[in-house]
């Protein structure tokens, strides 16, 4: 009760509570070039709309009108986006069991609008908003009419209506399938009907006075100020530690000891690959705890790239990075080509099989397991890119003494290899572009749902959400993607097989990254061509998407392990381990602690975040759980708590690797 009290009064300074409620005014939106949508005008230059109403856009221009449904299609005046805040969470709607699901965005115009007279819209606020059960909030929610002669483009209406905040509990009972921590639960006041609203942070839900999810980032910095605070602490107290060591080992004459203890308790290795390594696990704990639910920290709907999305592709990239020189270290040894083919086999059946059992943290129901996951693409990309290195590798290859051959011979030593990567994308390319899927045609790579009027409801991922389901059945694939709760859309795998042809292509370009550590070893060669190669990925992979989050040749998109996502993440890899490189192995400004403690056992890491994900003391819960200074509480001390168990590891020499 006291630590409550504690958070509510850091909740109040931060200016989470406010008082009295206004209600936003109605308004049809249309995206210029896009598609009509209702929305919410909220201030004198804000308005509210469902993210889908600019998402399909390629220009930042909106035309926005007061009347819901005018027979004039062009009318309304058309105002410039400055800015784009998409809401953290979704709305959910259970009215006769259609499920429709709303994320909804602030737009920032580039000037004010032409209120209605008498207009008091709700403002943005500065920090959180703190509810209470029983608290009354307005919510608004589309009705669409049917074409008619008078409106032929049927612009949807905005309703608005009073809701009810309720106990967590009650959404928990009656929409189990849908509810978690990231929903606000609520019903409405005046329903005489059987449905029940459970609305998010996210959605346009006005409660005194303030709409509650359009938060600032306020709460963010006082997390990273404490972040900041609290490693200065720990970093002053280790320094103290060693400084009165060294005191006291100079005192009686014992510095020649006290050099000694300074020993590396591990092998020497390259240790920005390492504190890399770690840096990805403990943003996806981050990330995979809530992130504070912040919408920009989490896994992008579809189309487009987050900050999650960078994490787990740089870890497959990673991977690929350790592959030769791990045949390098064993062709040392000794140890026979089946010997090296017989040890990945057994190395990826144990990623899938440890994959497979994480996938049953909530219960084995074989009907409908879930074959494939983050394991299991390491797993199988593992197998394909490690056994045709091994398969092609050859001992004792001299590099050639030629200028121009020297240069590209980290390339050339990799041509049968390169001629099969090649090979996968043309098969993944002509599939994803050429195979008719049923209901779908060719070529689709949409969330399917209700995505362009929902044209093509089934058709969630095109050829490759198709590929998954005849492969492995719709049962056993990933029933909730990120579409869903957006777009409505059906099951789908972001992990699913036909992504991982892209994933092994990935592996390999990170075992091109190796080929170079191994072949060049002046720091400065290795650096250059690492820059190359990131800048050239990235600028294709961009170029692949012209540059846009939609409407490009193929756009950047993690569901579908896009090309395009491919290039941009293993661009950027390349780039920020030489970067690294340079700070943590070449200059010694910073040896990677705390991560590289992370990077050391990560699998341990991984796996043990996600088996005691709900568990004290890595996870707790305090009140609604619905700020983001409180959640960014909990998700940092949750990754903290991991990175001191790896530190603890580290400094016992306890290493686990599969």
């Amino acid at each position: 009760m006291f630590l409550r009290s504690i958070v509510l009064v850091l909740l109040s300074l931060a200016g989470c509570i406010s008082t009295q409620q206004r209600l936003p005014h109605q308004i049809a939106v249309r995206s210029h070039g896009s598609m009509s949508c209702s929305g919410a005008l909220v201030n004198k230059n804000q308005i509210i709309v469902p993210s889908d109403c600019i998402m399909s856009g390629s220009s930042t221009d909106v035309q926005v009108r007061y009347d819901n449904i005018t027979s004039k299609h062009d009318s309304g005046e058309i105002y410039r986006v400055n800015q784009i805040r998409y809401h953290p969470q979704s709305v959910f709607v259970d009215h006769n069991k259609d499920h429709i699901y709303h994320r909804y965005a602030l737009l920032t115009l580039d000037r004010k609008i032409n209120e209605p007279k008498g207009f008091k819209g709700a403002k943005v606020p500065k920090g959180e908003v703190t509810l209470t059960e029983g608290q009354i909030c307005t919510t608004i929610r589309e009705n669409w009419d049917l074409p008619s002669s008078e409106n032929p483009h049927f612009f949807p209406r905005i309703e608005n209506f009073l809701v009810q905040i309720m106990n967590d509990t009650w959404c928990q009972k009656y929409h189990s399938d849908f509810y978690d921590s990231n929903h606000i639960c609520a019903e409405p006041v005046d329903s005489k009907n059987s449905w029940e609203v459970c609305s998010a942070a996210g959605a346009a839900l006005v409660c005194d006075d303030q709409l509650v999810g359009v938060c600032s980032s306020r709460a963010l910095a006082l997390f990273i100020i404490i972040i900041v605070a609290l490693i200065g602490a720990v970093r002053g107290a280790v320094f103290a530690k060693k400084w009165w060591k060294r005191r006291r080992s100079a005192e009686e004459g014992e510095d020649s000891n006290a050099g000694n203890s300074q020993a590396p308790i591990v092998k020497k290795r390259l240790r920005s690959l390492d504190t890399f390594r770690g840096l990805c696990i403990v943003l996806m704990v981050f990330v995979n705890s809530g992130a504070g639910g912040y919408s920009f920290l989490e896994h992008a709907t579809w189309n487009g790239i987050h900050f999650a999305d960078f994490i787990f592709p740089w870890f497959l990239w990673i991977m690929g990075v350790c592959i030769p020189m791990s045949v390098k270290s064993q062709i040392a040894r000794n140890v026979s080509k089946t010997d090296m083919l017989l040890n990945v086999l057994r190395r990826s059946l144990t990623l899938f099989a440890i994959g497979v059992c994480l996938n049953t943290i909530w219960g084995a129901q074989l009907e409908n397991l879930r074959i494939f996951g983050v394991l299991q693409r390491f797993g199988v990309a593992f197998f394909v890119v490690a056994s045709f290195h091994i398969i092609f590798r050859k001992v004792g290859n001299l590099a050639p003494q030629n200028r121009i051959a020297r240069t590209v011979h980290d390339v050339r030593i990799l041509l049968p290899e390169w001629t099969i990567m090649i090979g996968i994308l043309i098969v993944h390319l002509a599939l994803i572009f050429g195979l008719s899927v049923p209901g779908c045609g060719r070529g689709y790579l949409g969330p399917g749902g209700m995505h362009e009027m929902t044209r093509y409801n089934h058709c969630i991922g095109g050829a490759a959400g198709y590929i998954d389901r005849v492969i492995l059945t719709n049962d056993h694939i990933y029933q909730h993607p990120t579409a869903k709760k957006v777009y409505g859309s059906e099951a789908f795998d972001p992990e699913g097989v036909f992504g991982c042809l892209m994933s092994i292509f990935q592996v390999f370009l990170g075992l091109q990254c190796g080929m170079i550590l191994l072949i060049h070893s002046d720091w400065r060669a290795r650096v250059r061509r690492w820059t190359i190669w990131g800048v050239l990925s990235a600028f294709i992979g961009g170029a692949l998407c012209e540059f846009h989050k939609e409407d490009g040749l193929i756009p950047i998109n993690k569901n579908m392990w896009s090309l395009s996502f491919v290039l941009v993440t293993s661009g950027l890899a390349f780039i920020l381990l030489a970067v690294l490189y340079v700070i943590v192995d070449v200059r010694g400004v910073w040896r990677g602690t705390p991560l590289i403690q992370a990077g050391m056992n990560a699998i341990i890491i991984y796996v043990g975040h996600q088996v005691f994900h709900k568990m004290l003391p890595w996870h707790w819960s305090i009140g609604p759980m619905n700020t983001h200074f409180v959640r960014l509480l909990e998700s940092g001390w949750n990754t903290m708590l991991w990175v001191g168990i790896a530190y603890y590891l580290y400094m016992r020499k306890l290493f686990y690797s599969i």
